[in-house]
């Protein structure tokens, strides 16, 4: 058995890969040849055909022809939560082949960004800067998150990871997810066929659910319209969940009061793009998750995996790629 470590060169921030982290991998599996690599090129040049392979889960990250061309290939473990480049790509339909992500611990990061933007927007923070930046003393009348309702789209392990510390400004926080059930830290859940009471109730909405064909294009400009006048909006789950042209017009009108944009279609964001100078919009480089322990916490995840794949089960990570 070949395990191959692909470090993607495309990836916007330099991760590094560690030896440590190598020695996760060795430990979980025994006796296999485990090869840190730059690309796949390196692989096809010396003629090295990886039954594993662990990189970003986007097939041409990991190489998309030698994915292909692989005789040996059984199983891809992605660094990233998100599969749906690869799943999306024709590597997903070799017969046998098993995909899994890392998740589990981007909650923590990603809902601390979420609070921050939201502190400096009530708070005035950005304007603190500015009036400093004068040397003028000027205070003004900032605002409170306190008492706000916070809608979360996707009330999963990140949406709850964002609800939980919500919870502590003593908001009211409502979910949607695909099937409503009572959920800890939140005072309701509906499901997706409510989303529009969600919209209206919430002064903030913040989208994380993942890309499937039901949530590609949620959020248009009818959506938008069913938010409250001045509400806020967080993007920091999967760009195509949102029509860009439909938020850029609900923030451009002031029907919006301002975004945070982590995720967003195109991406990256061309240079001349509207959300770039739209008052009130903080744009963040799809980076709501990226912390320095991330790659600790990444290749924490494969062990668990990698013991129930030797033992032909179902993988605690694994990702049905038929959704």
């Amino acid at each position: 058995m070949l395990a191959a470590v692909v470090f993607s060169s495309n990836r916007r921030v330099s991760f590094r890969i560690t030896e440590q982290h190598l020695a996760m991998v060795r430990a979980s599996l025994p006796g296999a040849e485990v090869l840190h690599v730059e690309d796949a090129k390196t692989l096809a040049a010396r003629g090295l055909w990886a039954d594993v392979l662990i990189g970003w889960g986007d097939a041409h990250a990991l190489g998309l022809d030698y994915c292909l061309a692989d005789p040996n290939l059984k199983w891809i473990h992605a660094l990233s939560a998100g599969v749906e480049n690869l799943v999306d790509s024709p590597v997903a339909a070799r017969p046998g082949l098993r995909v899994s992500n890392s998740r589990g611990f981007h909650g923590l990061p990603i809902s601390e960004h979420v609070l921050g933007w939201l502190l400096t927007h009530y708070r005035g923070f950005a304007r603190m800067r500015g009036t400093q930046q004068e040397h003028a003393w000027k205070p003004f009348v900032a605002d409170e998150l306190n008492g706000r309702t916070v809608g979360i789209i996707g009330a999963g392990a990140i949406g709850g990871a964002i609800s939980r510390r919500c919870k502590a400004f003593e908001t009211r926080v409502v979910g949607v997810k695909r099937h409503a059930m009572p959920l800890p830290d939140y005072d309701a859940v509906y499901p997706v066929e409510h989303l529009d009471r969600l919209l209206a109730e919430s002064d903030v909405v913040i989208m994380v659910a993942p890309l499937t064909p039901e949530t590609e294009g949620m959020l248009d400009a009818r959506a938008f319209a069913a938010m409250k006048s001045g509400a806020l909006f967080a993007n920091v789950g999967r760009g195509r969940t949102v029509v860009t042209a439909d938020l850029v017009d609900a923030l451009a009108s002031g029907h919006l009061g301002g975004a945070l944009i982590d995720a967003v279609e195109p991406e990256p964001l061309p240079p001349d793009h509207p959300l770039w100078t739209l008052p009130n919009v903080v744009v963040s480089p799809h980076m709501s998750a990226t912390t320095d322990r991330y790659m600790d916490r990444a290749f924490a995840c494969f062990p668990r995996n990698a013991a129930v794949w030797l033992a032909g089960g179902r993988m605690p990570d694994e990702v049905d790629l038929r959704k």
